[in-house]
């Protein structure tokens, strides 16, 4: 506000209203949105900062907040005007501004063409974004605003409008309105457009399914079609090579299945996700390209049918490249010489990764201070969730043995109905079967009757199996097998993740050894958690050392904040003091110009002390107060 403002700004608009030129701008206005995320009090400091930056010192300004339950906001109102050095009372200051000599004009006014149109808009919006976001992110909120369009994001749906209180309460009591109209008509608009994606994705993922199986001919489906399950697959997929070798597949194989074909009675084709083909012929394992994806999965097969000695045949390259996968095993082999230089790097290998594959640097290969960054800030994190997830496995093992084999719930249920049904329910369930037998062997102007007759008997022996069923005893019995049937299922499914969440830790354990930071990786599926959940391993491994870094610029914040309050206050203080000490100082010089005797000279240089002291008490800086001092009209005032 202009000096003769401070404290009164309902004066200051008052006087424009009353003094600005008719078909005059007499203010601007902005009003903001408040993330709800903040405190009242973290709201006010993120206006404020929004407020300062588009009127700063230049311009006068109002604002209020309005604490309105779930819509939090901010009316601005600024005025054209802009403040500059000249000191001009209420009277001068909404006169035309002088060019020539601004001193004798008002203060000057920003014409209505200038920086106030939709870039003005654009840059407010962004600048909002900005500290809306940083307000957020020190507060330790997930949540962002965004100031883009649909359009300039990439979104492909259909905005809608606001509503407005006024058309909200009409369009509750029942009132259609247009802006209701519009809403409603681009929401049915969105789902249509999601609809269609989602059926164009199915068609599309359809579509490289017949391509594959096309290309595939040994994974080909039979004439009569197939149905597939969108959720799970890598599961149901390495549940059939477990069947067949009734032990766990590596979860490193587990993730690379696209098909497990067992039509064959003398072999079972492997196919893989890049194409390749492993083929189990019973005594020996065959590769279709003897890629790396296919030497892996081969020796991974051969571990899971308990082989402990393989021979190998087949190319040079091909056949280096097993002995190092089937070394890493602890398979022995024959038919292959390796190079010293393959032994050196299986050694190598072995000295830097430790039981299980965990990293383990050793003095004599690399020491603290040579490890790569990378190492330093995931070696430990990753560790940790790789232990924490054998953990897990080694429990769900351990519960699995001690449940009991599995028990077929509906057999189960015939034998429990059977035991307590007693004579009667054994009765109606022969009277069942004898009905059945009869309306099977019923000719035609018979078999409706006896087709009614076996209804009948079927609803009596359902009744009375119900009824044995629903006794406590067969009761407890039957939900007792059906939780130890879902916890079983459960800890079997539980397996198979865990068991690729640590091959998948291992895997990155042995590419930082290879000299590659994860960190870009682990970054993206850290900011993209919201859309895409974290796994397990990941929960286990990045969350922490990210939460770690958020808390610690958290702190790094508010430490920033608090030494900077601090200084405030320093500054505060000596400025309260300073002022008190000049204080005394008009006092002192009050107490001199009460003597009587004073010559003019001596009252004049009296005077200017005083102009000085009481200026520094006012909260001036010396160079005004000496400005001040030198000029009888300006009296101090307080700022």
């Amino acid at each position: 506000m202009p000096a003769w403002a401070v404290g009164n700004p309902r004066q200051f608009w008052a006087l424009a209203d009353e003094r600005e030129r008719a078909n005059g701008t007499l203010y601007h206005e902005v009003e903001f949105a408040l993330p709800r995320e903040l405190t009242q009090a973290q709201q006010i400091k993120a206006a404020r900062e929004l407020t300062r930056s588009i009127c700063g010192r230049q311009h006068p300004y109002s604002w209020g907040l309005h604490d309105k339950a779930g819509n939090p906001h901010v009316h601005l109102m600024f005025s054209g005007r802009q403040l500059d050095a000249i000191k001009r009372d209420a009277d001068q200051f909404f006169k035309r501004y002088n060019t020539k000599s601004p001193e004798k004009g008002g203060c000057r006014k920003e014409s209505s063409g200038d920086a106030r149109g939709p870039e003005w808009v654009a840059r407010v919006r962004q600048n909002w974004q900005i500290i809306a976001n940083r307000h957020l992110a020190a507060a330790g909120h997930s949540a962002r605003i965004d100031h883009r369009s649909h359009v300039a994001r990439g979104i492909e749906d259909a905005p809608g409008v606001h509503l407005g209180r006024k058309v909200h309460r009409m369009e509750q009591a029942g009132k259609r309105t247009w802006r209701g109209t519009w809403n409603q008509e681009r929401h049915h608009l969105n789902t249509s457009l999601l609809n269609a994606r989602l059926n164009i994705r199915e068609a599309q993922q359809q579509q490289r399914r017949e391509q594959r199986a096309a290309r595939t001919s040994a994974a080909s489906e039979p004439a009569g079609g197939a149905i597939y399950v969108l959720d799970g697959k890598q599961r149901w997929k390495a549940r059939i090579l477990q069947k067949a070798y009734q032990q766990e597949i590596s979860a490193a194989l587990a993730a690379q299945l696209a098909f497990v074909d067992t039509r064959y009675d003398d072999r079972l084709i492997v196919g893989l996700n890049d194409g390749g083909r492993v083929v189990d012929a019973g005594d020996k394992v065959l590769t279709l390209k003897a890629s790396d994806a296919e030497v892996q999965a081969a020796i991974t097969l051969a571990q899971a049918k308990g082989w402990k000695t393989i021979h190998l045949t087949g190319s040079a390259d091909f056949k280096a490249r097993a002995w190092l996968q089937a070394a890493r095993a602890g398979l022995q082999v024959t038919g292959y010489e390796p190079s010293p230089d393959l032994r050196a790097q299986l050694a190598k290998e072995k000295t830097m990764l430790g039981p299980g594959g965990a990293v383990s640097l050793t003095p004599d290969i690399q020491t603290d201070h040579q490890q790569t960054a990378a190492a330093r800030r995931w070696g430990d994190a990753l560790e940790r969730a790789r232990q924490a997830l054998q953990d897990e496995r080694k429990a769900a093992q351990a519960r699995l043995a001690e449940l009991k084999d599995d028990v077929d719930i509906r057999t189960l249920e015939k034998d429990l109905a059977a035991k307590h049904g007693g004579a009667e329910y054994r009765a109606a369930r022969t009277a069942f079967r004898d009905a059945d037998t009869k309306a099977k062997a019923a000719g035609l102007l018979t078999r409706k009757r006896a087709e009614a007759q076996r209804e009948k008997a079927w609803q009596v022996w359902h009744e009375l199996h119900a009824k044995a069923l629903a006794l406590p005893v067969a009761a407890q019995q039957l939900a007792d097998a059906q939780r130890r049937s879902r916890e079983r299922e459960q800890l079997t499914e539980s397996l198979l993740p865990i068991g690729i969440g640590v091959g998948t830790i291992e895997e990155w354990q042995r590419q930082m050894q290879k000299g590659i930071d994860p960190e870009t990786e682990f970054a993206q599926a850290w900011k993209a958690r919201k859309l895409k959940p974290l796994q397990r391993w990941q929960e286990l491994a990045i969350s922490p050392v990210f939460e770690a870094d958020e808390a610690g610029e958290r702190a790094r914040q508010q430490a920033e904040a608090d030494a900077a309050e601090s200084l405030k206050a320093q500054a505060r203080q000596v400025q309260a003091q300073s002022e008190i000490a000049a204080q005394k100082k008009v006092d002192e010089v009050d107490d001199r110009l009460a003597q009587p005797g004073l010559s003019k000279k001596e009252e004049a240089a009296l005077q200017r002390q005083r102009r000085f002291h009481a200026a520094l008490a006012a909260g001036y800086n010396e160079e005004e107060a000496r400005e001040r001092a030198e000029d009888f009209n300006h009296a101090p005032r307080p700022r």
